[in-house]
């Protein structure tokens, strides 16, 4: 798995890149974004034998003093603007003031704020945690009483998470997967106390999504932009009543949909919907598809880019 995390240096002011290598069977490194010569291996920033690097199956993130992995649903951070060892810069999920254990899955950072947003999938709770200074948040998910979801329990929120993210008008939808085997959108508006308000809920129809599928919020209208299978679906945010009418078949493709990502910037005119699809004859090959992102182009291809040697699992729109 590679990263690539562009920041602002906090002593001299210049951004710069990193890129972070996650190897399965070797050992991780830190890449420098312009040289990519290696700046250090994570083994030698943590406690020996605390963090299998060799078994880590999510996330990276770094600032400018500190670094956080994911592993098996919990965090890690070391603070790496500390002169300490790994032995005494070292942090793990969950610490003073929560006593209970974390099982986190998919998150999204909340604009414009400090926190990660994610589902505690074995406390069954949304929780804020803080990426600065280590310490979490937890929400307490009210419901909308005027909507149509009374009758679910906010104490008790069952499922596995499949991906987050956020809406045009920044609410918060987060997708889990229920133990029945069923995909339900949580619709969400949040402050930034860290106080979750259920305003919506939508059970995807049987076959529409599975553990595979991709997602993009549409960023000028309020849509959810699907990949499943070759499908390329939009689900109405503000038609869930409608059920699988709200559900609208955009396009078809000739390989899988692998990868999806919406890059949306009005100051730099940047209005780009970027699909990565698997090979039509194997998965090791891919194409990237750049489609108008209006619905009513039925997913019309504006540039496309063939014979990719190798199979596309992720793509990031870098705006500069």
């Amino acid at each position: 798995m590679v990263k690539q995390l562009r920041y602002q240096d906090g002593s001299t002011g210049a951004y710069k890149d990193r890129i972070s290598v996650l190897c399965k069977d070797g050992k991780s490194a830190e890449l420098d974004g312009s040289s990519l010569l290696r700046v250090k291996y994570y083994e030698d920033e943590f406690r020996p034998g605390g963090l299998q690097l060799q078994n880590i199956n999510a996330e990276y993130y770094g600032n400018d003093y500190s670094l956080f992995m994911i592993h098996k649903g919990k965090i890690y951070s070391k603070l790496t603007g500390s002169m300490g060892t790994p032995e005494d810069a070292y942090y793990q999920y969950p610490l003073e003031g929560d006593a209970k254990d974390y099982q986190i899955g998919a998150y999204f950072t909340k604009p414009h704020s400090d926190y990660y947003v994610t589902l505690d999938e074995l406390n069954h709770r949304y929780v804020y945690f803080n990426r600065s200074s280590l310490s979490t948040i937890v929400s307490s998910l009210s419901v909308d009483e005027a909507s149509s979801t009374r009758d679910f329990d906010p104490n008790n929120v069952k499922g596995t998470s499949v991906w987050m993210g956020q809406s045009k008008d920044q609410k918060a939808l987060s997708i889990v997967k229920t133990p029945e085997g069923k995909y339900v959108l949580d619709v969400m508006t949040s402050t930034y106390a860290g106080i979750f308000t259920l305003v919506a809920r939508y059970e995807f129809p049987d076959g529409a999504v599975n553990d595979e599928s991709c997602f993009a919020p549409h960023r000028n209208i309020p849509y959810l932009m699907i990949g499943t299978g070759n499908q390329l679906k939009a689900l109405n945010l503000e038609a869930l009543s409608a059920g699988a009418g709200a559900l609208n078949n955009i396009a078809t493709y000739e390989g899988r949909i692998a990868a999806m990502q919406y890059a949306y910037d009005i100051n730099k005119n940047i209005d780009e919907f970027g699909i990565a699809i698997t090979g039509s004859n194997t998965e090791r090959t891919g194409s990237l598809l750049i489609i108008n992102p209006t619905l009513t182009a039925g997913g019309e291809i504006l540039k496309r880019y063939d014979h990719v040697g190798g199979k596309i699992i992720s793509i990031c729109r870098k705006i500069m």
